[in-house]
């Protein structure tokens, strides 16, 4: 049925009025979508010409590693020291990530960083030195520090990044 009752105007509309509520309703959303669309043109845009100076974008455009089951013991755990078993999950040649995971008793000497040392507490509780860390802390030790002993009593699984090959922390 047209919708035939005149306006303010006084003109009658040509549409129906549930029709023209509809158009009413789904205009707003088409213009929303069209500036989101918009926007996200303009980023993408602003990406791409950023892309040639950016060495990595090709690989991050390219490539992704994923490691199922990286908290899981079985293959690629080696002991690096009593107690304390590691997973190498990734290496740029330089900088190394890896899974460790801390029996109770664990220890390690003080040691010296030859480069940043970044930790994150996924389970249990440890103290490298005096800084006492449990799951959901983040530590980054810094070039040239030194912290103390790294000990645990109730074990525990942490994330760790050294901006060097492990083999450098290691000689301790």
């Amino acid at each position: 049925m047209i919708y035939n009752e005149a306006d303010d105007t006084g003109c009658a509309p040509l549409l129906p009025r549930a029709l023209a509520d509809a158009i009413g309703d789904a205009i707003v959303p088409l213009a929303d979508q069209l500036r989101t669309e918009r926007v996200r043109g303009r980023l993408l845009d602003r990406v791409r010409a950023d892309a040639p100076k950016n060495e990595m974008a090709p690989a991050v455009a390219s490539a992704f590693i994923t490691h199922h089951g990286s908290t899981e013991k079985g293959d690629g755990w080696v002991e690096m020291l009593p107690k304390a078993h590691a997973k190498l999950l990734y290496t740029d040649g330089q900088a190394e990530s890896y899974m460790i995971r801390l029996e109770p008793g664990a220890w390690a000497p003080a040691h010296e960083h030859p480069a940043d040392e970044e930790c994150l507490v996924l389970e249990g509780t440890l103290w490298q030195g005096d800084v006492y860390l449990k799951a959901g802390d983040f530590h980054v030790a810094r070039p040239g520090m030194k912290h103390g002993d790294l000990r645990t009593d109730t074990g525990a699984l942490v994330f760790i990044r050294y901006g060097k090959p492990l083999a450098q922390y290691l000689q301790m």
